[in-house]
């Protein structure tokens, strides 16, 4: 933090401390941690306000045993057992990290596949890598209470399956931090359970006023948040401005690493495109034989008639760093 606020202020940037709210559609009041306030007016207004984790009332929070991905990085030692709640990013992400710690790990998820919207096939090699860590999947059966007991947490699911263990994660969603911004006051509204419907240019309908990261949905990464600030910032100021023509790649950092960039075959399919697909292996390569990944796996997408690259999607070790060479030949 102390390296990135250095950055900004070594550019000139100006980091005034509190939370902020709009007064008409150029002008925001900014509240102090001191509770002074004070108003500022812009050309050009970027919303990056964040998100924070979903936490229903209906889940006894303790911050100590019953934790959301905030709290659990709280942690002073590591549990026994960890039960995860959801079968998304985040739930995967510290599912994998966990068990190779040699922690029993239970996840407990609604939907039939862990994260759904990924490529099918990439996914059953995550879940075949998951089971093999001795990670235990209880699939398609929601949560129907949570106690805590203790030493130990319950869960008891709609199978009347009882999980015990010493802690439990709930990782179902993020919320975005928007409440406090009074989009009201100027007539925008924040939909799809609070983010706010922006262009490709990630502009609202207001035209000078702009969203980026996690209130702007999915992928919600700070590299893409990033790209999406310099694209906003080109836009604003230079109505000329064209960004590159490439889906941003999405990356998820399990263990092995997930990434993609472009359609999947779902997606391919549902749009009726005529399409052809390329698979390859690590263990195909000195490189993955090298570095002991003879698991890792890369699918290419592409265009029967022109031979384009529709899509890359890559699961295995550098998967994240390898994943801008398919953002470059889609481009």
């Amino acid at each position: 933090e102390a390296i990135l606020l250095n950055q900004l202020m070594r550019n000139g940037v100006s980091i005034i401390p509190g939370k902020a709210s709009f007064v008409d559609e150029h002008t925001l009041e900014v509240k102090s941690p001191a509770r002074l306030s004070d108003q500022l007016s812009a050309d050009y207004i970027v919303l990056a306000t964040g998100s924070r984790p979903r936490r229903p009332k209906s889940v006894p929070f303790d911050d100590k045993r019953i934790l959301d991905s905030s709290s659990i990085l709280k942690l002073s030692r590591l549990p026994n057992q960890l039960t995860i709640i959801g079968g998304g990013v985040i739930a995967c992400e510290f599912a994998t990290m966990f068990a190779l710690l040699d922690i029993e790990v239970s996840i407990v998820d609604s939907h039939a596949q862990l994260l759904a919207y990924l490529d099918a096939d990439i996914t059953s090699i995550l879940v075949e890598h998951m089971e093999n860590m001795g990670i235990q999947l209880h699939m398609s059966t929601t949560v129907t209470a949570v106690e805590n007991m203790g030493d130990n947490v319950l869960v008891r699911t709609q199978r009347n399956e009882e999980i015990l263990g010493s802690h439990m994660l709930y990782a179902i969603g993020r919320i975005p931090n928007f409440e406090e911004l009074l989009l009201e006051n100027i007539n925008l509204e924040a939909e799809d359970a609070g983010w706010i419907l922006v262009d490709a240019n990630y502009k609202t309908k207001i035209d000078h006023i702009y969203v980026i990261g996690d209130l702007a949905g999915r992928p919600s990464l700070a590299s893409t948040a990033m790209e999406q600030g310099r694209r906003v910032i080109g836009h604003a100021y230079n109505h000329s401005f064209k960004s590159i023509e490439t889906p941003l790649p999405m990356a998820i950092y399990t263990i092995p690493e997930l990434s993609y960039t472009g359609p999947t075959e779902r997606e391919l399919k549902q749009n009726n495109v005529d399409y052809i697909v390329g698979n390859a292996s690590y263990e195909e390569t000195a490189r993955g034989q090298i570095i002991g990944d003879i698991k890792g796996h890369l699918k290419l997408l592409i265009d029967r008639q022109s031979r384009k690259v529709l899509g890359a999607h890559i699961i295995g070790e550098s998967a994240s760093e390898l994943i801008h060479l398919g953002q470059l030949v889609i481009g």
